[in-house]
């Protein structure tokens, strides 16, 4: 399916409204880099199936755990800035939570690569449910929250394995919260969102009121609205994003200009500390890797309540794509349009293969 979408021309774009129909997905966005520049920026669909309002790529929509690139450039940024260290013990930075008393301390590089020996638990991470009070990070790390009922502890040695963890961003928010006494949402717009001019990127959850209207609802497998439209995942850190795909977009494009000299956030030696594994291999700080050499491409998936998304980029060349939905298709983004339409991309723009595709 994924090779006959030809979106670099306007003839066969009905092939996306066709696929979207088939598929009970209401609205795409996508954005796209070639050669370290947004080649074109596009949206097709429905901000939301009941309203039929349509989608526009200006439209805020839910990255879900695409978060985490944004949090981990927002972290080596401080680090570049001598704000924190990527490599120290976080136990000796924390001061509103603690590490259980004697547990083994993890360091931010090792968070924000999955290495911090945390594993959270089943069935955590969740949205809140309509009436569920928004809880505070601290509850969320001592597992009282009806997100997290399990509280955060090593229970691996730092830096042995990669295990998955929400629970570790969350950590990574209170680490550089409490060292530089602002909220992560302002570190963000500080450091990264401002830097780059962006305006229609927002780390808050729940979504302001004022945002709604230029927000796209969540919709369910079958295409309909979800309750609440907008989903709350408390936890900023790991999955608090709202955006359009074009200022995402050209958040990954920073490590491109960095890698270039160029970077408006980051060093090139910042931007490769990124992308480049330092101890499991295809795992950076907020990203996983394929490829070696220039050919080496990162990405990220998203995927929640009402949405998904993925990024795919090859940061030494400057190529790349996001590809953002309002809908939760009920299968991975290997078996559903997001992972087409990135495939078919990247099969005609000679990217290369993208390593977690068929």
């Amino acid at each position: 399916m994924g090779g006959d979408i030809m979106l670099s021309t306007d003839e066969a774009l009905w092939f996306m409204d066709e696929r979207m129909h088939h598929h009970h997905i209401p609205g795409v966005s996508v954005a796209l880099l070639s050669g370290g520049r947004m080649q074109w920026v596009k949206a097709w669909g429905q901000a939301d199936s009941r309203t039929k309002a349509p989608l526009t790529e200006q439209h805020l929509l839910y990255a879900c755990s695409m978060t985490k690139f944004i949090t981990a450039l927002t972290t080596v940024a401080l680090a570049q800035a001598g704000k924190v260290d990527l490599d120290e013990d976080v136990s000796r930075l924390l001061k509103s939570w603690q590490l259980p008393l004697g547990s083994s301390s993890p360091t931010l590089r090792q968070l924000l690569g999955h290495q911090g020996g945390i594993i959270d638990g089943e069935d955590c991470f969740l949205p809140l449910e309509d009436g569920q009070k928004v809880p505070a990070l601290t509850e969320i790390l001592a597992g009282s929250s009806p997100v997290n009922t399990k509280a955060l502890t090593v229970e691996r040695p730092p830096g042995s394995t990669f295990a998955y963890s929400d629970n570790g961003y969350c950590l990574v928010q209170q680490v550089l919260e409490d060292v530089t006494a602002k909220s992560l949402a302002s570190l963000v717009q500080e450091y990264v969102f401002a830097p780059l001019g962006f305006g229609a990127s927002f780390l808050e959850q729940p979504l302001s009121r004022e945002r709604h209207h230029y927000a796209s609802s969540g919709h369910n497998p079958h295409g309909s609205v979800i309750a609440g439209k907008f989903p709350v995942y408390p936890f900023l850190a790991s999955a608090g994003l709202w955006c359009a795909a074009e200022e995402y977009a050209l958040a990954v494009n920073e490590l491109y200009n960095a890698l270039q000299g160029r970077g408006k956030i980051l060093s090139t030696d910042s931007a490769k500390a990124m992308i480049i594994p330092d101890n499991v291999d295809c795992i950076g700080l907020g990203n996983f890797s394929g490829g070696s050499g220039e050919d080496r491409h990162i990405y990220h998936l998203g995927w929640g309540e009402g949405f998904q998304c993925a990024f795919v980029a090859w940061p030494w060349l400057g190529n790349g794509v996001v590809v953002m939905t309002n809908s939760q298709p009920g299968v991975p983004q290997d078996q559903s349009l997001v992972g087409a339409i990135i495939k078919a991309l990247a099969q005609e723009y000679d990217w290369g293969s993208v390593s977690w595709l068929p």
